[in-house]
């Protein structure tokens, strides 16, 4: 587990606490307990209830060889008060391998007070540790594929490599550079690797020099579509393109379309607010999205069809796939503008296989705007559009 442990206090009209405090990098949690609970008798809790937010100053980790600081971080909200009641457990007492073990029947009187930060980001300053003059970033993002490689920010150097499997951050993703502040390009690289992935990257860890951010929402178990192409040899090329091409804002709407954990429905909605911005009109035009996706006109007007019948009838997905259907078929020439639809229903699960397909013609959208060619992505399904 990744935790860390020292001491702060907490001071308010001339009331000075001196307190334990615990962060667990994992979940999130920040746990404090007074160092002299018996002296307050009790009093300390019942004054932390009483306020609104609490700061904690004075911050000292001792980790290892090294020393976290911080003058203040905060503000926090009381979240829990957990009372420790002195108690023995004859479970335990009576029990031959915790007496081995050396496992004691009683209850620790301490209590356990857990905080949780209004804002998540905390920030430390490593005290006497001679570190290097770079930067560093821990993308939680369960990568699932090794990788290791270098691309180009500025003329400098900077470093994407996944750890081992089965160490601790083999669900991490580490950019590191030696000579330049990667804080400057955190939402470049955080974008491109939610669309390397198709999933999601979560900022968990940032040092910049000797000082540490830590973000203490625990890591988001999101879904992955699956990586944007499978060649190992493409990563640099691909990744590279991917940091350098102007933020836009459907790029938010394309990974959530990707990973969101949320129903099908959900990643489909977002799929649709892609597909309006890159359409580019104030209407989904089927012209228009024949052109950019580079498909038919008439899987194209299959598809704008079935986004306004999902949108504006309030339906689920298999159900407004089953009304584009009809509605289709009794157009004049229905037969071969329903063709695209009629295909997702030879599958057991139409609605991901509709999914699919469309989270497919999106990546050759993606790698074709990046200059590469569309035969990069591997697809899922057979080709449907």
């Amino acid at each position: 587990m990744m935790q860390l442990k020292g001491t702060a206090t907490i001071s308010e009209d001339n009331k000075i606490f001196k307190v334990y405090v615990s962060f667990d990098l994992e979940t999130g949690r920040c746990l404090i307990s007074e160092q002299d609970a018996e002296l307050s008798d009790g009093f300390f809790s019942f004054w932390l209830a009483t306020k609104n937010t609490i700061l904690l100053r004075d911050i000292v980790i001792k980790h290892r060889n090294h020393n976290f600081i911080a003058k203040e971080l905060g503000p926090f909200q009381l979240y829990s008060i957990n009372q420790a009641v002195y108690s023995e457990d004859n479970g335990i007492r009576n029990s031959h391998l915790a007496a081995f073990l050396g496992i004691e029947a009683y209850s620790k009187e301490i209590d356990e007070i857990e905080l949780k930060p209004l804002h998540s980001r905390i920030l430390f300053q490593i005290e006497g540790a001679v570190l290097d003059k770079g930067s560093e970033i821990l993308f939680y993002c369960d990568p699932r594929r090794s990788f290791d490689f270098s691309i180009n920010l500025d003329g400098e150097e900077v470093r994407i490599h996944t750890f081992k499997y089965g160490t601790l951050l083999n669900k991490y993703v580490r950019c590191v550079s030696q000579k330049i502040d990667l804080t400057k390009y955190l939402d470049n690289l955080q974008v491109a690797l939610s669309l390397f992935l198709r999933r999601k990257a979560f900022v968990h860890f940032i040092r910049n020099h000797s000082e540490i951010s830590i973000n203490l929402i625990p890591p988001n178990q999101v879904l992955s579509y699956g990586p944007l192409i499978s060649n190992p040899s493409l990563y640099k090329q691909i990744f590279q393109k991917l940091v350098t091409n102007p933020l836009r804002q459907r790029k938010h709407f394309l990974i959530e379309a990707f990973s969101n954990p949320g129903t099908i429905d959900i990643r489909l909605l977002n799929a649709f607010v892609h597909l309006e911005i890159l359409d580019g009109g104030k209407t989904l035009s089927p012209d228009r999205v024949a052109s950019v996706l580079k498909i038919s006109r008439e899987n194209a007007d299959a598809l704008v069809k079935m986004r306004n019948i999902l949108i504006h009838n309030g339906l689920g997905v298999k159900e407004a796939l089953e009304k584009t259907r009809l509605d289709l078929k009794s157009r004049q020439g229905g037969k071969k503008t329903a063709a695209v639809i009629e295909k997702v229903f030879e599958s057991n699960s139409p609605q991901e296989y509709f999914y699919a397909a469309l989270m497919d013609i999106f990546s050759k959208q993606l790698v074709r705007e990046l200059g590469i060619s569309e035969d990069a992505v591997q697809s899922r399904v057979p080709l449907l559009f």
